[in-house]
């Protein structure tokens, strides 16, 4: 027999399953194979091969006989790639047909290769097919390490496809957004991931992505599965076939909401800062004018005591004069910064404590409140200024209507662990048409005696207490506000 050289890509044995029924083909096999350096086992059936694979489903390469005794290769490949998907199966035969070689390769055969089975031919296949397991096994390797990155990566991986359809996206994708991967695979990115207003800058950008340009820096919204709007930083890379094609798109995003959040903050804060110096200063100079003119009221008031129509138009005046102190110092109240004074309060005290100043407030007013407490343990606040949220909040509740106020105050643990939501609910109209985006913005207000800065100091006092204020939009019975704050002192506060 011509000497079998060792086979070059291996280093330890190569586990071999032959199954054939004619003893001396089986013998050369081995032969072949055991100097190429395999450890062979055979089998003359295919019942002897099922009993050997029972113990045994490690081997690399199967050389299988076209005919057995009891059954053939075409009724026999099936189970083998069944029962090894990773091996390599050799069907070899006496006889030179096409339309067999083509069915058994269909079934799953690797190579085919006649009787009298020439060495140098065979090791040639054995060591083709050793080399393509190895590169399957790298590019499986390589394979699993990217699905690790992608998984567990803290950015989002999104794949579009050349028409704007989501194809994939990555766990991180659901965790930010809310959206599973199959409740948005197939559906265009644009329409539902993407605010209107967005589209065409963005559609712009993505075709300029497939025209091969560098679209790297990309900052826009991205609508959750709660309708919240997520900002993302993106990086975009075109995907191309093995012809060069385009593809798609794919996009490597870093939320970066909180970092645009405490932009705004810091910008809104110096804002305030500018417009808190200010009203001191006004308030300052203003006051004495104040002073003079509501002196001068209180004298002519006096000197009018038997002219009723010119007293009507002097305490005008003077509630001017009033209304005009409370707004600057509204607005200098506002302006500053909040420092919160934390103590360790129950919110149905404040909550309760705020509610009797505005019974007080509105003597002729029937306030009715209910309570629905599921969290009743203390919690780290500054009970001044939660007072003042709640009675901001009730006091809203009061003037929308005239007639009998029916107010519902709830606390529960949040979804999110060391959370808790507040809900101040009231029977009155509601907003209406009023556009609920401006409700917490600096004098915005739809009564004519309001300063419109109610709602927006509640905002900047639950904001400095590290939580959330928004209002429900389906509710239709009134108004329903909603409040997330820790239920615990977060690590370190804020001047907000």
């Amino acid at each position: 027999m011509t000497a079998v050289p060792p086979l070059e890509t291996e280093s330890e044995p190569v586990p071999v399953l032959v199954i054939e029924d004619d003893h001396d083909t089986q013998a050369n096999l081995v032969d072949i194979l055991g100097m190429a350096g395999c450890l062979v086992r055979t089998a003359d059936s295919a019942a002897a091969a099922r009993n050997i694979l029972s113990e045994c489903s490690e081997f690399r390469i199967i050389l299988l006989d076209r005919r057995l005794p009891d059954t053939s290769a075409d009724e026999l490949l099936p189970e083998l790639r069944r029962v090894v998907p990773d091996a390599s199966v050799i069907v070899i035969t006496g006889y030179a047909d096409l339309d067999s070689t083509i069915r058994a390769m269909r079934q799953g055969a690797s190579d085919y290769l006649l009787k009298p089975v020439n060495p140098e031919a065979l090791i040639a296949s054995v060591s083709r097919l050793l080399e393509r397991q190895a590169m399957w096994r790298a590019w499986h390797k390589e394979h699993e390490f990217a699905e690790r990155v992608i998984d567990t990566t803290e950015a989002i991986v999104l794949v579009l496809g050349a028409d704007g359809t989501i194809q994939r996206c990555n766990p991180y994708f659901e965790q930010v957004t809310g959206w599973k991967q199959a409740e948005v695979v197939g559906r265009d990115w644009f329409g539902k991931m993407v605010p209107p207003a967005e589209v065409p800058r963005l559609t712009r950008v993505f075709q300029q992505t497939l025209d091969g340009k560098t679209t790297r820096g990309i900052v826009n919204a991205v609508l959750a599965k709660d309708g919240a709007e997520r900002y993302v930083r993106w990086s975009n890379t075109l995907l191309r076939d093995l012809d060069g094609a385009p593809t798609g798109v794919l996009a490597v995003g870093l939320d970066i909401t909180d970092i645009i959040e405490a932009q705004r903050r810091a910008l809104q804060n110096e804002r305030l800062a500018v417009i808190g110096e200010t009203m001191a200063a006004l308030a300052h100079e203003s006051r004495n004018s104040l002073q003079r003119i509501q002196a001068k009221t209180d004298l002519l008031e006096l000197e009018l005591g038997d002219n009723p129509q010119a007293l009507a138009d002097l305490r005008s005046i003077a509630q001017a004069t009033q209304d005009l102190h409370r707004l600057l110092e509204a607005v200098r109240g506002f302006a500053a910064p909040i420092h919160l004074e934390r103590s360790t309060e129950h919110l149905p005290t404040l909550w309760n404590r705020a509610l009797e100043t505005v019974r007080s407030m509105h003597p002729d007013r029937k306030i009715l409140l209910q309570e629905d407490i599921q969290w009743n343990r203390p919690v780290s606040v500054d009970a001044m200024r939660m007072q003042q949220v709640f009675r901001n909040l009730f006091e809203n509740s009061v003037s929308a209507h005239a007639g009998e106020v029916h107010i519902t105050v709830s606390v529960h643990p949040a979804s999110a662990e060391g959370r808790l939501v507040v809900e101040v609910v009231d029977d009155g109209p509601g907003f209406g048409d009023t556009p609920l985006d401006r409700v917490f913005d600096a004098f915005f207000t739809t009564r004519p005696t309001g300063t419109g800065l109610g709602m927006a100091i509640v905002h900047r006092i639950i904001e400095a207490h590290e939580g959330t204020i928004s209002i429900d939009p389906q509710y239709q019975q009134g108004a329903r506000i909603l409040m997330e704050i820790p239920s615990r002192k977060p690590s370190s506060s804020t001047a907000r």
